[in-house]
C-alpha cells in the first residue's frame, strides 16, 4: 500500500466521520413527548441497562485501541525501526476514531437523559441510533486502522 493511497483513505475516512457529524447534528430529531408521570415497564428498564452495558463495552474497546496504538508505537518502533509517514497518518487517524467513539458514547448518554428528562424511552428512537451507528463505526475505523499499521509493519 503507498503513501498515496493511505492518505487517501485518511481523507475518506475524515470526510465520512464529518459528514455523519453534521448529518447527526443537522437531523434534529426530537425524543417523543411523554407525560412526565409516565413510569417505565420492565422492558424499558432492561433496555435502559442493555444500551448502558453496551455503551460501556464500546467504551472498554476504544481505550484498548489507544492502549493499544500506545503499545504499537513503542514496541514495533523499536523492533522494525521508525514509522513511515503512511503509518503514522494511519496511527493518528486509529486515535482519532477512538476519540470520536467516546464522543459519541457520552453523546449517546446525554440523548438517553434528554429521553429521560421528558418522561420516557424508546429504545429504538432515530435520536439514540444514531448517536449509536457513530460510535460503532467510528470504533471500527479506528480498529481497522490500527490492525493496517500492524499488517503493514510487520510485512
Amino acid at each position: 500500500m503507498t503513501d498515496l493511497s493511505v492518505h487517501k483513505m485518511a481523507v475518506l475516512f475524515i470526510v465520512l466521520v464529518l459528514a455523519s457529524s453534521v448529518a447527526s447534528s443537522v437531523i434534529s430529531v426530537r425524543p417523543p413527548v411523554i407525560p412526565r408521570d409516565a413510569t417505565f415497564s420492565d422492558a424499558q428498564k432492561n433496555a435502559i441497562t442493555v444500551l448502558i452495558e453496551m455503551n460501556k463495552l464500546v467504551i472498554s474497546i476504544a481505550l484498548l485501541v489507544i492502549g493499544a496504538v500506545a503499545a504499537v508505537i513503542f514496541k514495533l518502533r523499536d523492533q522494525v525501526g521508525p514509522f513511515r509517514r503512511g503509518d503514522r497518518v494511519l496511527l493518528v487517524l486509529a486515535l482519532v476514531g477512538s476519540g470520536l467513539s467516546f464522543y459519541f458514547g457520552f453523546d449517546l448518554y446525554f440523548r438517553m437523559v434528554e429521553m429521560l428528562a421528558h418522561g420516557g424511552f424508546v429504545a429504538d428512537a432515530a435520536i439514540l441510533l444514531c448517536a449509536q451507528k457513530l460510535q460503532y463505526y467510528t470504533l471500527l475505523g479506528a480498529v481497522v486502522t490500527l490492525a493496517l499499521v500492524v499488517v503493514r509493519r510487520l510485512d
